[in-house]
């Protein structure tokens, strides 16, 4: 029998879904992508929800109408919008959406990505309108960057 809201995570590099209570063993099936594992599992059994504050990094209205379009005025309208980062601390721990160079995105939570596959050649560096936006296929893709120290082996 199913509890609601209880969930097993097995090791994080499996690539397998969660397995949920009262699942028979060897039972679980991989899954395509971490977004398909949290679509099957059930709500986390918890009551208080975490928020992370919500920056915005853009110059675009468009941008803003489509995250209002998707997320709601009232929502998106307690997010801190900014056209530009100027210190690090304005995204430090924050899901920040916009686009940020990787030592500023290693420096935030998640980073929201509006990326839009079907864009044309010709409509890069211009102003895109909402309706454009939609036709080329805008969707929001977080990511986590995590700063390593390397030394590549350059010859």
């Amino acid at each position: 029998m199913r509890q609601p809201g209880v969930v097993t995570y097995g090791a994080s590099h499996t690539g397998f879904r969660p397995s949920t209570p009262g699942e028979t063993a060897g039972t679980r099936q991989r899954a395509d992508s971490i977004n398909d594992a949290m679509l099957d599992a059930p709500a986390p059994a918890t009551t208080t929800p975490v928020y992370l504050p919500v920056v915005v990094v853009t110059r675009h209205a468009a941008t803003l109408e489509w995250l209002r379009s998707r997320w709601g005025t009232d929502r998106v309208g307690t997010w801190e919008v900014i056209s530009h980062v100027l210190e690090p601390a304005q995204v430090a721990g924050k899901i920040v959406v916009g686009n940020l160079p990787m030592h500023l995105a290693a420096k935030a939570a998640y980073v929201g990505v509006i990326e839009m596959p079907m864009l044309h050649p010709d409509q890069r560096g211009h102003e895109l309108t909402l309706s454009e936006m939609y036709e080329a296929g805008a969707r929001l893709n977080f990511y986590r960057v995590v700063e390593e120290q390397y030394d590549p082996p350059i010859k």
